[in-house]
């Protein structure tokens, strides 16, 4: 097949791409606009890459190349040739306007769906596909051809980062001989990605010049300053060696202006947990210190509840002293305290840490273990797979769906604190007021399924919903039908 491609800038490159297509035998050309290249006829190929760059579908007075380039894609659609588009969203989403036939693929986060569907896509007909992680065949299929990885679905702990594509390439890349894997015995799951984060940010086996540190230093700035600006790009670190060395690597991507920016969010989210970790170490417990160096940028915030989670699973002293101080100390700021409560409650230790603290939780009214029920109800949800399945529609049928998006319950929180609701029903601990009970017992069961393998908490669930109803009843309080029928 005759591919040709489209380049708009020298740093956003075919890549890989390239790799595969002549590993396949295809022929391979382009356009690199930037050096003034002729653009080819329609008759010349079988198949348009466009690649990505920083500026508009709107920028023909400042590069007027845009107007040829938009001629041959529109000319190759009419010819149905085969296209692929990748970033540059407002050219795509411009041709998705003008071209019903087109499909426009979007890779999101989850809690970033709403946004991008209401604010960019609102006239367009959209259904939502999740992406799954690799499964154990598709897992075992890759390490059957890499002999260094064949321990590691003998630890289970290891087994479960390596279902994410991106760490499993990094692992590929990293983790070449049975010496490297085996020092990895033992180790948790935060432990594989540390491991596998530093070797491909700081390159140990480039050891020159003290490059590791270097390069770590101008990273970690660059994101900082992202998120504490944020924006997409922030103006390169001062040491340019390391960042070049960065950019070289594909760690770092510049801009036109010379601007930086991580090239994966899952550098950038490691970089703000490691800056998270020594700023905890640094603050040595002083709490109020801690939480006024870190500010109140959503993506440091972000950053210090995933840092907790994973933090308090490995059991980490600070980590359990910063979790207590967020139950007891009036001292933090009460939106510091919530983000360290929802760190705890996503984290594997949460079972462990509130089942030893119920009397904390339960005293003065309840109070702790309702403002923890609350924050689960908010914090602790994902996408909901029946919503996800639904057939596309047009702007009012999405806009209904992405309303019951994140309402299907994640993370252990909710089977822990039912197991805390369940321990005290028998000895009147929830009290008489238990409508906040009965709003999370609904909220949890979002996630029952007929057909699915009964959850672990639902006699639990059970129990509390059966002892509200008799206190209900016993204090001859009206039901409100809605109430009645969630219990």
């Amino acid at each position: 097949m005759r591919v040709h491609y489209l380049q708009h800038v020298p740093f956003v490159c075919l890549g890989s791409i390239e790799t595969w297509l002549l590993a396949a035998g295809h022929e391979l050309r382009g356009t690199r606009f930037f050096l003034n290249e002729p653009l080819p006829t329609v008759d010349e190929f079988d198949c348009l890459i466009v690649l990505g760059g920083p500026m508009s579908v709107h920028d023909e007075d400042r590069l007027p190349w845009l107007v040829p380039e938009k001629k041959l894609i529109r000319q190759s659609i009419d010819a149905g040739k085969r296209i692929l588009g990748i970033c540059l969203g407002a050219q795509l989403i411009a041709l998705v306007g003008d071209q019903p036939r087109w499909r426009l693929l979007i890779t999101a986060r989850s809690q970033s769906i709403e946004v991008l569907c209401t604010a960019f896509l609102p006239a367009l007909p959209t259904k939502l596909v999740r992406v799954p992680e690799l499964t154990d065949a598709e897992l075992d299929a890759v390490v059957q051809e890499t002999p260094a990885l064949f321990a590691l679905p003998q630890w289970p702990e290891l087994h479960s980062v390596l279902r994410n594509p991106f760490y499993l390439q990094l692992a590929l890349w990293r983790l070449r001989s049975p010496v490297a894997v085996e020092s990895l015995r033992g180790r948790s799951t935060s432990d594989l990605k540390h491991f596998l984060w530093q070797y491909a940010v700081e390159r140990p086996d480039k050891n020159r010049s003290g490059m590791p540190e270097r390069r770590q230093q101008a990273f970690t700035a660059t994101c900082v300053h992202r998120a504490q600006r944020l924006t997409q790009y922030v103006d390169s670190p001062a040491d340019a060696e390391a960042v070049g060395a960065l950019v070289n690597d594909g760690i770092l991507r510049r801009d036109e202006y010379g601007r930086v920016a991580p090239s994966h969010d899952v550098f950038d989210d490691w970089a703000l947990r490691r800056h998270v970790g020594k700023a905890v170490i640094d603050c040595e417990r002083d709490w109020p210190r801690l939480f006024t160096v870190l500010g109140t940028h959503p993506g440091i915030r972000r950053a210090y509840r995933a840092w907790l989670t994973d933090a308090l699973a490995d059991q980490d002293a600070n980590a359990l002293a910063v979790a207590e101080a967020g139950l007891v100390e009036s001292t933090i700021a009460q939106y510091w305290r919530d983000d360290t409560c929802i760190g705890l409650l996503r984290s594997a230790a949460a079972e462990a840490f509130l089942s030893a603290r119920t009397a904390l939780l339960f005293g003065n009214k309840q109070a702790l273990v309702r403002r923890l029920v609350h924050l689960t109800r908010v914090a602790c949800k994902g996408p909901n797979e029946e919503v996800l399945s639904a057939a596309s529609g047009g702007a009012a049928t999405v806009r209904r769906r992405l309303d019951a998006l994140l309402t299907s319950p994640t993370t252990n929180a909710w089977k822990t604190l039912i197991n805390l609701l369940a321990s005290q029903s028998s000895s009147s601990g929830l009290g008489t007021d238990t409508h906040w009970v009965v709003d999370f017992l609904e909220d949890w069961a979002m996630s029952l399924n007929v057909w699915a393998e009964t959850l672990h908490e639902a006699t639990p669930a059970a129990h509390v919903a059966l002892h509200v109803f008799k206190g209900i009843e016993a204090e001859s309080q009206y039901i409100d039908e809605t109430v009645e029928q969630a219990l």
